[in-house]
């Protein structure tokens, strides 16, 4: 396995071969000289969270992952990349949640041939890819835009108030959302442990009020 941090000509981050890794509170901003760079490349990993990282001005993507599964990418800001925010090729498993996929050139996001089972639900979507008919597009296969749980979708800028969201590429979120919701994780203030001296052999409970 092998990890790059980009300069120029090169972008921002490349994550090959890595499994059971977190790329945490990174700026990957505006990177080399204009001649083909994400802001960060995901190639043949597995199990790898990307969160809180802001990924915006990049001369492709923002973030690019393919050939990899079992992955998670939550509370991003991804803004203003000459391509798609985050594009996803030949992938299995992915889930994209509570980010900020905002006026990008291209989708917001994009499902591309391959990539399978994904569950993008809770993302806020604000002017992306203005010349197009959906900010987002899905061109692979059974993919899910809402949380099956809850039954809510995606925040779309230019959702009607009606019905459903369209898709490019036949997809729907069923579920669209009304309002942007927080894209940021909950902070917490304190943690208690109970009891406050225990014995040795005695379990312990914490609580994390936010």
């Amino acid at each position: 396995c092998w990890v790059c941090l980009g300069g120029g000509g090169c972008d921002g981050l490349i994550l090959s071969g890595v499994s059971d890794s977190i790329v945490f509170n990174n700026s990957f901003c505006n990177n080399g000289d204009g001649t083909g760079e994400n802001g960060m490349e995901v190639s043949s990993c597995e199990n790898i969270t990307i969160s809180n990282n802001t990924v915006n001005q990049n001369y492709v993507e923002g973030i690019y992952i393919h050939h990899s599964s079992s992955c998670v990418i939550k509370f991003n800001v991804v803004k203003e990349n000459t391509l798609e925010g985050i594009y996803v090729a030949s992938l299995d498993h992915l889930t994209i949640t509570y980010n900020l996929l905002q006026e990008n050139d291209y989708y917001g996001i994009e499902l591309s041939l391959g990539a399978e089972n994904c569950l993008i639900h809770h993302n806020v979507f604000i002017d992306n890819y203005p010349e197009g008919s959906s900010q987002a597009g899905d061109f692979g296969t059974t993919n899910t835009w809402y949380d099956t749980v809850k039954l809510e979708g995606n925040y779309w800028s230019d959702y009607s108030g009606e019905g459903v969201y369209n898709i490019d590429g036949g997809s729907s979120d069923p579920y669209p959302l009304t309002a942007p919701m927080e894209t940021e994780p909950p902070i917490i203030s304190s943690v208690t442990i109970l009891p406050s001296n225990p014995p040795q052999t005695h379990p312990t409970h914490q609580t994390h009020p936010t």
